[in-house]
């Protein structure tokens, strides 16, 4: 199956580095060490441990490097067998999920599906109800960002001055933009068909007269060119400095990165033993940031055979497999109703080319940038209380918009073996879900609801409160008086307002549980089975 899609693959005209897609780069070696291990230590006290030429630190926070050697053959053997090692492979470069098709543009049909001009009717994107300014960056194999269809839709870095050769925002890039080339170290893109097509589909510029219109008309792209997995660390980790940074200034600094779109992958490969990127998807969640991945282009179940994203098992990723002009899962893409979360329009899509407006666009490749493009459509909802959570609260709103996306989901025949929905993406449905959810607003201290009772692993309370910037302590105690769970609470602007609280730990039997402090609180009682 993997000489197949590498034989698709090549249809692409892109080499990187002199490889084809999927193979490793000789003489790279990826490695993660555990904590407290240092790199520079371990060289120096394993004397049968080849040295590298050069190493490069990839991701501090999960202390992943990049190790080259002269020879093609790896160490790698040695490298696995030291107890400071957490982690290694060699660098592969990555395959692009896209499957070119003759550059004619009929029309786009594919967003009459989704239902876009329904969902344009609610918003075209751009900003968030208090004016965050939506950016989805694209990790592919390079762009054309001065294309017309795309004007004033790439993400400019307004913490650096271009051409100066300085680096003013102090992220370690000089010069960067719009982004950044990381296979070659630059911020001036390498021009690809691939990634200018998924640019397109998700972001070209709306109601401008010329071109086609993308999922979100006025979105920001943020460029990140990439060819090899250690090139995508990086880029990961660029993605997660700007938004932190966002996060931690309020928006005076960094980037307000919604998604990042992967419309590429690894084949033959489980997240459950490359756990560097279940990691990274994770870590990429926590500060607000989901990651859509593009599933395999071979009709295989991913469980089975692997691949990565797929069988990533993170909450903040979203899997999606391509579905054709009919409305059926498209012959060749790869499926899971464990591991694929929906199905999005492929084949055929219209995008823009290299030289004209127009061309055609197919694979899961193009199905990856609907949703991307849908997620930042939600965060631009006219919504208060989204917008001020997406700050104070980003992990718990990226996960808010992935479920309405995947609850939102028009439920076709066939898909329910596919896929884990059963379902292919709808963009007004997702908006419309997550319209419902917006308008909390102060009200009595009170708690309304306790449920399931008798629990089992989880119970969960619904509540409500007169300040949402003040916090309230929540406490379980068994029969005896001793204290089992605490925690501190604060009700979100958006969404529900409720708190889970873990019970698998706990012995079955009464226990009683109290919301707030000591005069102003409230008890509940609570069987655990």
């Amino acid at each position: 199956m993997r000489s197949f899609l590498l034989s698709l693959i090549t249809l692409i005209p892109l080499l990187l580095f002199g490889q084809e897609q999927g193979t490793p780069i000789p003489g790279q070696l990826l490695v993660q060490l555990k904590p407290k291990a240092q790199l520079e230590q371990v060289l120096q006290q394993k004397n049968n441990l080849p040295t590298p030429l050069k190493y490069r630190l990839l991701s501090a926070a999960q202390r992943i490097y990049l190790l080259e050697y002269s020879t093609k053959s790896l160490p790698i053997a040695q490298w696995k067998s030291l107890s400071e090692v957490q982690y290694t492979s060699p660098n592969f470069a990555i395959e692009s999920r896209a499957l070119p098709n003759d550059p004619n543009y009929v029309d786009q049909w594919n967003l009459d599906l989704v239902q876009a001009p329904a969902a344009w009717d609610i918003t075209t994107g751009g900003t968030t109800a208090q004016g965050d300014e939506i950016v989805v960056a694209i990790l592919d194999t390079g762009f054309k960002i001065d294309h017309p269809d795309l004007e004033g839709n790439i993400w400019l870095n307004s913490g650096e001055i271009a051409g100066n050769s300085v680096d003013d925002d102090n992220n370690g890039y000089i010069d960067d933009i719009n982004g950044w080339d990381f296979s070659k170290d630059s911020p001036n893109h390498s021009s690809s068909s691939h990634g200018h097509r998924v640019t397109g589909i998700l972001g070209a510029k709306g109601d401008n007269g010329i071109g086609i219109s993308g999922v979100s008309w006025d979105v920001k792209i943020l460029p990140m060119t990439i060819g090899t997995e250690a090139h995508a660390i990086e880029a990961f980790e660029y993605l997660i400095a700007q938004r932190q940074a966002y996060n931690d200034s309020k928006g005076q600094s960094g980037a307000f990165i919604v998604a990042n779109n992967n419309s590429w992958g690894l084949s033959n490969r489980f997240c459950e033993t490359d756990q560097i990127w279940q990691d990274l998807h994770d870590r990429l969640g926590a500060v607000g940031i989901l990651t859509v991945g593009a599933t395999s282009n071979s009709n295989i179940n991913v469980d089975q055979q692997g691949d990565i994203p797929s069988t990533c098992d993170s909450d903040y990723l979203i899997t999606v497999l391509n579905s054709n002009q009919s409305d059926q899962k498209h012959r060749q893409t790869g499926f899971s109703n464990v591991s694929i979360d929906l199905a999005a329009p492929g084949e055929n899509s219209a995008s823009l080319g290299l030289q004209s407006n127009f061309q055609r666009f197919s694979g899961t490749s193009a199905s990856a940038p609907h949703v991307s493009g849908t997620i930042a459509l939600l965060y631009s909802l006219p919504c208060a209380g989204l917008a001020q959570d997406a700050l104070l609260r980003p992990a718990e709103t990226a996960l808010v918009i992935r479920k309405s996306i995947l609850e939102g989901v028009d439920p076709i025949v066939g898909l329910d073996e596919f896929t884990v929905t059963g379902g292919r993406l709808n963009m007004v449905k997702a908006l419309e879900g997550l319209q419902e959810q917006c308008g909390n607003a102060s009200a009595p201290f009170a708690l309304h609801k306790l449920f399931p009772n008798p629990a089992g692993d989880s119970f969960t309370i619904e509540f409500s409160v007169p300040d949402f910037d003040q916090t309230y302590p929540l406490q379980v105690f068994n029969m005896l008086g001793q204290l089992v769970y605490h925690t501190a609470v604060s009700a979100p602007r958006f969404g529900p307002i409720r708190h889970t609280v873990p019970t698998e730990k706990l012995s079955p039997g009464a226990y009683i549980v109290i919301f707030g402090a000591e005069g102003n609180s409230l008890e509940r009682k609570v069987i655990i089975y």
